[in-house]
């Protein structure tokens, strides 16, 4: 599988070259911010994925069953990604090849605003799950602490000693810090999900604005004369009086 940025492969690297060439720099700009968070994105799951490596080794394959249902959602989130990661590395090596308003047309075609809301959809249904794991943490956790404190309470009366008024509230261990990563896992999450959703908005609607330069000019005629007929505009002054 490929591991080289998309930002590094030859065929976005064309697309760029093509794209100075035909004085296209707005589109070579708005291409440039896409590839760079796709890389960002990957680069940022990459790191991740160690995150969640580390927390089950911290776990000591007790509480594993947890870290490999983020480590799931992390891997479904990562396969979305590399997919729109390939598709734009193949629409870039296609429309390399061609020029001025072919390019363009090429790159409408290639429906990107749509690509990245569906990266945004998972990115946001990622952060849910990391969120629901650190949730489901916390509750497992508050159960083995109030455990805890019922079997030191059982050990303080066979001694013969007092149950303290105000037990031990502080959990240490495993979990709390399992709770603390994923968490952690959720807000980078959150902050890649906004990141693109920021992207999207700066992305003009190609896919529309494709669909306006298809509209007939005769359409637009027809619309004009309408909206302007002499004739309305009589009627109109007739119900006027």
């Amino acid at each position: 599988m490929e591991v080289k940025p998309l930002g590094e492969s030859p065929e976005v690297i064309h697309l760029f070259e093509s794209m100075e060439q035909n004085r296209l720099y707005v589109e070579k700009s708005q291409m440039e911010e896409i590839v760079a968070h796709m890389d960002e994105l990957l680069t940022s799951i990459k790191q991740i994925e160690k995150e969640l490596a580390d927390m089950r080794s911290l776990t000591g394959n007790v509480f594993t069953s947890i870290v490999d249902e983020g480590s799931t959602a992390v891997a479904e989130a990562k396969s979305v990604v590399q997919r729109a990661k390939y598709k734009i590395r193949d629409i870039s090596g296609r429309a390399a090849a061609l020029g001025g308003n072919a390019l363009v047309s090429a790159l409408h075609a290639a429906h990107i605003p749509n690509l990245l809301e569906k990266v945004q959809s998972v990115l946001h249904d990622t952060e849910l799950r990391m969120r629901k794991s650190a949730h489901k943490t916390e509750a497992i956790s508050v159960e083995l602490h109030a455990a805890n404190v019922h079997i030191a309470n059982i050990e303080r009366i066979m001694g013969g000693k007092d149950i303290p008024q105000n037990p031990p509230t502080e959990r240490k261990g495993p979990l709390t810090v399992m709770r603390a990563g994923f968490l952690g896992l959720a807000s980078t999450f959150e902050r890649l999900s906004s990141a693109t959703a920021k992207l999207r908005e700066k992305i003009p609607d190609l896919d529309r604005a494709s669909a306006k330069d298809r509209e007939s000019v005769r359409g637009r005629i027809q619309d004009l004369k309408k909206r302007g007929s002499p004739g309305r505009a009589r009627q109109t002054g007739e119900v006027e009086i």
